[in-house]
């Protein structure tokens, strides 16, 4: 059995701890593993996914092109025929993106940060199947 603990900040300075158990055989948890990476900076020997969810990531990291740049490609995350879906809420700040790597969303250019990310994964071979607003609740934390 493998197990991995953590803490989730739910409140201010209140906590709630988590363990999340893997109850499997021995060849199942061979085939998992647990990683904390940079999102700008994935390493190329986690391989490449029949899906990938990028969720809330792009609008919070320094290069959110270079994140979208790791999906695609030879040596990308999301494989061949795969998926990769992408929901963010595009609540650009300068303390977490440098304004001049926002992917839209700036007065100067006018242009939006969906249609930015569509370019970007298209120029990447990716297939734009479906584009939607979903409600997204999203707790503030320092």
């Amino acid at each position: 059995t493998g197990e991995l603990s953590f803490t989730e900040r739910l409140e201010g300075e209140l906590v709630e701890r988590h363990a999340i158990a893997l109850n499997a055989d021995k060849s199942t948890r061979s085939r998992c593993s647990f990683r904390v990476m940079d999102p700008c900076c994935l390493s190329p020997e986690l391989g490449a996914f029949d899906v990938v969810v990028v969720n809330n990531v792009l609008s919070r990291v320094v290069s959110p092109k270079s994140v979208l740049g790791r999906m695609g490609s030879a040596r990308g995350l999301v494989a061949v025929g795969g998926v990769c879906v992408v929901a963010d809420t595009f609540d650009w700040q300068d303390e977490l993106t440098p304004r001049d790597s926002w992917l839209g969303g700036r007065r100067d250019d006018g242009q939006s940060s969906r249609a930015s990310v569509a370019k970007i994964m298209s120029d990447s071979g990716f297939e734009l199947v479906d584009e939607c607003e979903l409600p997204m609740v999203l707790p503030v934390t320092s």
